[in-house]
């Protein structure tokens, strides 16, 4: 077996793992090869053994030479787990940057639900005031009745119309604001326990 039949089929056997952790294997044993030096191919094979015992050991978690002498005449190196101890440097070194990010995430998400309520909100609030209104013309249409019997039937019938309109659309308003409410808070819910399912 040459050096290159190795690393091919080491390369098939190791397809399961993350593409950073593979490409990390296939290195460290290319360069591992590169620094035996091509009169050393052999030895390092034996060293090595199979394709498939690197294999597992790099699937099981972390990957090992095996403690050997390595072809330069020094102890070949030992690798387990990098992949735990960069995410936790990662992890360290993101916090400062990604906590305001998601604070500023929660606060833009926070300030759009507002924006929609407040948007649902003005049906309700046109509406409540167009009842006032109609009310308030009835109210008048008694208060103006020495101005004549004509006043009077146009500020009554112009109140019962505004105010009838104004209790409908306060109605429908209302229907509208709870449901854009609903919405919001599925939605809400909905990121919440896709969040925890990624967790």
């Amino acid at each position: 077996m040459t050096k290159d039949e190795f690393l091919i089929r080491l390369r098939t056997l190791v397809s399961d793992l993350p593409p950073e952790e593979r490409e990390d294997v296939m290195n460290y044993y290319a360069e591992y090869f590169d620094d035996a030096g091509p009169e050393n191919e052999q030895q390092v094979i034996r060293q090595l053994g199979s394709p498939e015992d690197v294999a597992r050991e790099a699937l099981g978690g972390g990957f090992q030479v095996r403690p050997e002498e390595s072809a330069g005449g020094r102890p070949a190196p030992r690798r387990r787990g990098l992949s735990g101890l960069w995410t936790a440097v990662l992890a360290l070194f993101a916090a400062p940057v990604a906590l305001p990010l998601l604070f500023a995430g929660v606060l833009m998400a926070a300030a759009m639900c507002l924006v929609v309520l407040c948007l649902l909100a003005v049906p309700f609030i046109i509406a409540a005031a167009f009842m006032a209104s109609g009310v308030m013309n009835l109210i008048l249409a008694f208060a103006l009745g020495k101005l004549g019997f004509a006043t009077v039937c146009y500020f009554f019938g112009a109140g019962l119309f505004m105010a009838a309109a104004g209790l409908l659309a306060l109605v429908f308003s209302a229907k509208l604001l709870v449901w854009g409410f609903r919405v919001i808070v599925d939605f809400v819910n909905d990121l919440l326990h896709r969040r925890r399912k990624l967790q």
